[in-house]
């Protein structure tokens, strides 16, 4: 396997709606960038996991929740190789692994 030339950058960019500020901006995102591999073709890829959530402001614990939900929602993505071939089965991995950490946060 070749080496990666460049590895991807990712910067989150975050606006908190009028009249709140970034310290009150409950949005959260998440970026992970996994080992490299050989595609099926022989070619080196350098997969990028990442994962948005719009923290619903109005909502109690909205940012902690959102928080969350991308740091699950990395790791599963990065635990299930070609994840999208079974969403069902990404989004059970992801309800079972977020619900007891989040159960957990909240004792």
């Amino acid at each position: 396997m070749e080496d990666v030339s460049a590895l991807p950058e990712c910067q989150l960019l975050r606006v908190p709606k009028a009249g709140n500020t970034l310290k009150e901006c409950e949005d959260a995102g998440r970026s992970w960038v996994g080992d490299a591999r050989a595609d099926d073709q022989g070619r080196t890829v350098l997969p990028l996991y990442a994962a948005v959530s719009d923290g619903a402001s109005e909502s109690l614990l909205a940012g902690a929740w959102a928080e969350r939900l991308v740091a699950d929602a990395v790791e599963s993505m990065s635990l299930g190789r070609d994840w999208w071939n079974d969403v069902d089965t990404f989004v059970v991995d992801l309800m079972e692994r977020s619900a007891p950490r989040w159960e957990a946060y909240l004792e």
